[in-house]
């Protein structure tokens, strides 16, 4: 695994393309951890940063491409010094990770449904988020400010 980055005055950029299968999933927090490491990111937005990727990139694998194939996740990461931004594309079919949908109030276990949570994970961990479909191609555009005070 190689987290060589490539450097620019304004950023450091990262990138890694993962083949769509479940195997290929091994290498991402890996990858991560040396970027993380390159950057000087703290433990808490290590956490956040692999929290976030795991998450899209499941989401992805399971829903992307309901009709199989082989298929590339392009992902980008660059580390300014205002935070990270995290860049995921896809050409799976069209799904905006961003909306996050409303959950209906539960009253016990039974009504609990598998889901949605992952998505909203995405939202509370990321700083912001953005979404656009471009050229046939899914682009997911996370950002994550590395908050030092709050691994106290």
């Amino acid at each position: 695994m190689n987290a060589s980055p490539i450097e620019s005055p304004q950023a450091i950029i990262f990138e890694l393309c993962l083949p769509n299968q479940l195997s290929e999933l091994e290498r991402l927090n890996p990858w991560l951890e040396e970027c993380a490491v390159t950057i000087g990111l703290s433990t808490r937005g290590t956490f956040r940063l692999q929290l976030l990727l795991e998450e899209v990139v499941m989401n992805i694998f399971e829903n992307a491409y309901p009709n199989g194939g082989e298929h590339l996740i392009d992902i980008q990461l660059m580390a300014r010094d205002t935070g990270l931004t995290i860049r995921i594309e896809d050409d799976g079919v069209a799904f905006d990770q961003t909306i996050v949908p409303e959950k209906a109030p539960i009253s016990g276990l039974e009504e609990v449904q598998i889901g949605g949570i992952g998505l909203q994970l995405v939202h509370s961990y990321s700083d912001q988020q953005e979404y656009m479909r471009q050229d046939s191609k899914n682009i997911l555009t996370l950002h994550l400010t590395d908050h030092d005070s709050e691994e106290n």
